[in-house]
């Protein structure tokens, strides 16, 4: 009798997984997850190569993960749910002070990252440019202060110090964007990756000063606030809804209406270097030059000025409104430009160089590799 209703347990168990794996291959969904704000993964290809490769095993998993009926409502529950047993971490995000979401990163190695400041290091050596290179920290480099009791935020100090044993001089704001978050200053968004630009206008200050040039002053902008519920990235990794929300705020300044942007992906040109139009989209940092693209280039109508090369990730995008104040700008992303870099800087009649990159790209992102050739 029990060898009965094991073989009948087995047989209901593998009927269930059976009916559910094909349910979900073709019950209609969506593509895309508006609260992630990606793609979902699709059915894979089925091919020799990919299934001896285990290729089609690791697709056909993120498939059914990213496909399952009701997940972010499954999800949410069980962050609700631990997060009332006293849990403050889910999916990688930290739940801190005063509303504020951080990525708590964790890197499984750190060969790419070296390889990557090997690159820059040899991109700086050969330079013909006034080269200069910045690196953007993380939210839990500089909210210290507000970080779940007994967190290890020592443990990621170790990018910034191998960092500091390279040949070439990084610049940082990290200690004081720090100071200033301890003031109450709105310098790092609670749901997003990427500073605000009062924390952007920090970093175009410590540019101006490498570059021997007077920065504008705060009081020489306007502020304008564009949108009161942006959730961005970090908000879009939690599973559950977003203690808090942001805004987008931008800085306008006397005569930016003349500046004008070159899409050289697409050939469009865009009056103006913010792009309003994505204030009303789930992808709201997209007001900084309408996201990132291969390569941009912004001037100011009527007048030709000196041309700073910057070479950058997202992070440069609320930076570059400041610095087209005082230069014209041919702006590269690694990560989407097609073209060979050497032979198109040596194209571009400039004579600065800015890599600007946030320090998690760094230790990740393997773009770099494009830099010299």
């Amino acid at each position: 009798m029990k060898v009965f209703f094991d073989r009948l347990f087995v047989i209901f168990l593998a009927s269930f997984i059976l009916f559910f794996g094909v349910y979900i291959y073709i019950a209609p969904s969506e593509d895309i997850s508006e609260k992630e704000n990606r793609v979902l993964a699709e059915f894979p290809k089925i091919s020799a190569e990919a299934i001896m490769s285990g290729e089609f095993s690791r697709r056909l998993g993120n498939f059914y993960k990213d496909r399952f009926p009701q997940r972010e409502r499954l999800m949410s529950i069980k962050c609700k749910y631990e997060l009332l047993c006293g849990k403050k971490e889910n999916n990688g995000v930290l739940v801190c002070e005063n509303g504020y979401l951080l990525i708590s990163p964790e890197y499984s190695e750190l060969d790419t990252y070296r390889e990557n400041l090997s690159e820059i290091e040899r991109f700086c050596e050969h330079s013909e440019f006034d080269t200069a290179v910045f690196f953007a920290p993380r939210g839990i480099d500089v909210l210290t202060d507000i970080l779940p009791y007994g967190y290890p935020a020592e443990r990621n100090q170790k990018v910034f110090e191998i960092a500091q044993k390279q040949s070439f001089e990084i610049m940082s704001v990290n200690e004081s964007i720090a100071e200033e978050a301890r003031d109450g200053a709105y310098v790092w968004f609670k749901t997003d990756h990427h500073w605000t630009s009062r924390g952007a206008y920090m970093a175009y200050k410590r540019i101006c000063e490498h570059f021997d040039i007077e920065a504008l002053d705060i009081d020489d902008f306007r502020e304008e606030e564009l949108d009161g519920s942006f959730y961005g990235t970090v908000a879009s990794r939690f599973a559950a809804d977003a203690p808090a929300s942001d805004r987008i705020e931008i800085m306008r300044y006397a005569e930016d209406e003349r500046l004008f942007v070159v899409d050289y992906d697409t050939g469009e040109v865009t009056d103006g270097i913010y792009r309003y139009e994505y204030a009303d989209t789930n992808d709201k940092y997209s007001v900084f030059l309408g996201g990132n693209h291969g390569h941009m280039g912004v001037y100011k109508e009527g007048e030709k000025r000196e041309t700073l090369i910057v070479i950058k990730d997202s992070f440069a995008n609320s930076v570059i409104p400041f610095l087209a104040s005082h230069y014209d700008l041919e702006v590269y992303d690694l990560r989407y430009f097609k073209g060979k870099l050497r032979e198109e800087l040596s194209d571009i009649s400039a004579d600065k160089i800015l890599l600007l990159y946030g320090i998690d790209t760094v230790v990740s992102d393997d773009s770099f590799k494009y830099l010299n050739r």
